[in-house]
């Protein structure tokens, strides 16, 4: 598994992309033999007063992208929401990789 993690116009601190690595890396065991990439972008958005914490994932997963998009008022908030969705999602394109096979 290919992951790469980047902060585009946003202030991320180590620890953060330390724990999002972690975490993709839980997702090894789902994806076994399964040739895969990940894409983890961290980036702020303005929406009127607000500035929003935007995580966008992007998963290659047998040649066909799944995408990711989930905003909060942190980084750290942002990231757990979109992960359990996709979390959830790769157990289905796992299961639906195993029937056609």
């Amino acid at each position: 598994m290919e992951i790469r993690i980047q902060a585009m116009k946003a202030e991320v601190d180590q620890a953060l992309i330390l724990k999002i690595e972690s975490k993709i890396k839980q997702l090894e065991s789902q994806l076994s033999k399964i040739k895969t990439r990940i894409e983890v972008y961290l980036k702020t958005s303005q929406l009127g007063q607000l500035k929003e914490k935007v995580v966008e994932i992007i998963v290659n997963i047998a040649g066909k992208n799944l995408i990711f998009k989930e905003s909060g008022p942190n980084f750290e908030i942002a990231f757990n929401t979109v992960y359990q969705t996709l979390k959830r999602q790769l157990v289905r394109e796992k299961e639906k990789l195993q029937e056609k096979h």
